[in-house]
């Protein structure tokens, strides 16, 4: 029984604290059900638990029950994991890559505290001269509409993006979204190289067929370049094509990648190829991020400075025009 249908969301430091629970159950020899008893779900939401109990008695796979709760690429982990035996290493494993993601997107959120402490500055201080020319009433009318969306925006990042699935529409329309802007699409992509090399290291490492290791690969990757494109792969080895031969037939795949997977085929150490692939694109995903961060961090000063300049001149010169009026109006009655 799938969690995939139910519309939950859960932390990930509490998925994170699920997974290394049930590793360690494993690892002592014991039953999933032994651990649950224990409190394992106390940390979820009552239904959520009520189900995942259900699926656990049921003899559902964990790569089943989780399928809702974690993405593809922790989904075919398991998956991987659970056809070749290696199940409670995967499920720390997965942990870690959790707890590593749950790092990264509390260090880009950080990082947007000072530009948005600057934006926050600007909305209060540009329109300071209405204050002094019309009131406080019309001060207020300025300053409250902006002040609204960035409230909406760091509710919509720290709140709303985080229970998106990815899967759904509305992550499919926010990816293609993050594609379309500079140095974000090429993280997107370095990122689903990454995880195609991962998770085909891991099931070719667990002793999984090559045709099956693939068509996991392929689902795992997130991006539409990997969409659709298994039943090809399994079809190309099915023909007696090489892994680099199916490989190089998704399209897009650098040739560099290619001929590092067709070398460690030749040679044997496909083990210690696709995990440096892995390692390689995760770290050019991170300096895109890295790159994407600094060009907004300097497009949102161009902005703000700008905005400052116009606003202060502008708003300047028609409180020194007010003022001219009057004193002509007093001058000349």
């Amino acid at each position: 029984m799938s969690l995939g249908s139910l519309p939950a969301f859960i932390p990930s430091a509490d998925l994170e604290t699920l997974l290394t629970l049930f590793a360690q159950t494993l690892e002592a020899g014991a039953t999933l059900r032994i651990c649950i008893a224990g409190g394992a779900l106390s940390s979820l939401r009552p239904d959520v638990a009520a189900r995942f109990e259900h699926a656990i008695d049921k003899g559902t796979p964990l790569s089943e029950a989780f399928a809702g709760l974690l993405d593809k690429s922790c989904v075919a982990f398991l998956r991987a994991a659970e056809d070749s035996g290696g199940l409670p290493a995967t499920l720390r494993q997965v942990a870690l890559i959790l707890e590593e993601r749950r790092r990264d997107r509390n260090a880009f959120l950080g990082s947007l505290v000072y530009p948005g402490v600057l934006v926050v500055t600007a909305l209060l201080v540009l329109p300071l001269p209405v204050a002094v020319a019309e009131g406080l009433g019309a001060y207020a009318v300025r300053v409250v509409p902006g002040l609204l969306v960035v409230l909406a925006t760091a509710f919509g990042l720290v709140i709303v993006l985080p229970r998106v699935p990815l899967d759904s529409p509305a992550g499919q329309v926010l990816a293609s979204i993050r594609g379309a802007l500079p140095f974000l699409g090429a993280a997107m992509w370095h990122t689903a190289l990454g995880i195609f090399a991962a998770v085909l290291g891991e099931a070719l490492r667990s002793g999984l067929p090559v045709r099956r290791a693939l068509a996991l690969a392929a689902e795992a990757a997130p991006h539409r370049v990997f969409t659709g494109t298994a039943p090809m792969l399994v079809a190309r080895i099915d023909r007696g094509s090489t892994l680099a031969e199916a490989v190089g037939q998704i399209g897009k795949i650098p040739r560099s990648f290619l001929a590092q997977v067709g070398q460690g085929e030749l040679t044997g150490t496909l083990d210690q190829v696709l995990p440096r692939l892995a390692g390689e694109h995760k770290a050019r995903a991170r300096r895109s991020q890295v790159l994407a961060l600094g060009a907004f961090a300097a497009l949102l000063f161009v902005l703000i400075g700008g905005l400052l300049a116009y606003s202060i001149i502008s708003s300047w010169a028609q409180l020194f025009e007010r003022q001219q009026q009057e004193i002509d109006r007093i001058m000349h009655p």
